[in-house]
């Protein structure tokens, strides 16, 4: 099966998307040949007819895939560990032996040899469940091996034209297209080959089987996602709750941040005064440093005055001495006289 089956497109997107292809691939093959060779590049042998003969196939994969989705239950292959033949067919986890030619599924009522349940698919929540990728079988093919070798044919000259250097595909473009030619004529179909496209239609009550297996498996997958979900909310709660406890812890660490910046700014605030009095202090001193050096000058100017004062009685008591010395020599010259006679007076 091809690997654009996994995309969901109808058959026009799915031609346009490998025409777009096609295209890119085709400039790099312009954007190599400029590179290497001279000239404008050629055109691709069979453009038109590759475009036209992948979509043919696209088609083709696009019913047989659609035939499987309507017509055949989903598949959750999972091989049995002790028989290989064996695979887990179905959402009732019935074992199928797939070595029979049987083209069409069926259902058996036998228990399997162990128990085991069927693999369901990988997703997440809020997203659709992913169905099962059908395996295709080789004994139920529902399209011609021609169109097998048309593919295999189509893609191996494709990549071959992509990574052969332009010279070579120039070389080999003529050889390439009668080659494709004779595989695209349809006089070489043998009639056996057709044959081979017939199969069996399921039945009523395989139709009816696979709608309730698709029921059940549709309804495991709701009651999976809703169980997820539920243990999505209760994860959800315990970690709501597990953010509401940190978010009070980290209220009451900011609580405590704000009171000790309070007690910091307090602190700062009586550190300063303390700064402030103790500069007054220092002013104080400093203008009481100053009096004590001006009552100290004034100290030595009174002891100059005194020393000046007692020098000065000094020199008084020194000038009553002479003065007393002068008196007594006054008082004896004058004691002299008065013992002189009268005549010696006159004389």
């Amino acid at each position: 099966m091809s690997s654009l089956e996994k995309i969901p497109m109808t058959v026009e997107q799915r031609n346009s998307f490998f025409t777009f292809r096609v295209k890119r691939e085709h400039s790099a093959y312009v954007k190599k040949w400029s590179t290497v060779c001279e000239g404008p590049p050629p055109s691709p042998p069979m453009y038109d007819e590759l475009i036209n003969a992948a979509a043919n196939i696209m088609r083709k994969d696009l019913e047989y895939a659609e035939y499987q989705c309507n017509s055949f239950p989903l598949q959750l292959t999972q091989p049995h560990k002790d028989n290989t033949s064996m695979m887990v067919q179905n959402s009732d986890a019935v074992w199928v032996d797939e070595s029979s030619n049987s083209s069409v599924c069926s259902f058996k009522a036998a228990q399997p040899p162990t128990a085991a349940s069927p693999v369901l698919p990988t997703y997440t929540v809020n997203e659709e469940a992913a169905i099962p990728e059908i395996v295709m079988q080789e004994s139920s093919s529902c399209f011609p091996i021609n169109d097998m070798k048309r593919k295999l044919v189509e893609t191996t000259n494709l990549e071959n034209d992509m990574q052969e250097s332009p010279c070579q595909v120039t070389a080999r473009s003529s050889k390439r297209k009668k080659t494709t030619e004779a595989i695209y004529d349809e006089s070489n179909i043998p009639e056996t080959e057709e044959e081979e496209v017939s199969y069996k239609m399921p039945t009523a009550e395989t139709k009816k089987k696979v709608a309730e297996a698709r029921e059940k498996f549709y309804k495991r997958i709701q009651e999976r996602q809703e169980r997820e979900h539920e243990e999505n909310m209760c994860y959800i709660r315990e970690k709501r709750e597990a953010l509401r406890e940190r978010r009070d812890a980290l209220r009451e660490e900011r609580d405590a941040l704000r009171e000790k910046r309070e007690a910091v700014h307090e602190w700062s605030a009586l550190i300063q005064e303390i700064k402030e009095t103790v500069h007054k202090v220092s002013i104080a001193a400093e203008a009481t440093e100053k009096a004590m050096h001006k009552v100290s000058a004034a100290a030595e100017v009174k002891q100059w005055a005194m020393h000046k004062v007692s020098a000065a009685a000094e020199l008084t008591e020194q000038t009553m001495h002479k003065l007393s010395g002068t008196s007594e020599n006054a008082s004896k010259a004058f004691t002299a006289l008065h013992t002189l006679s009268p005549g010696t007076l006159e004389k």
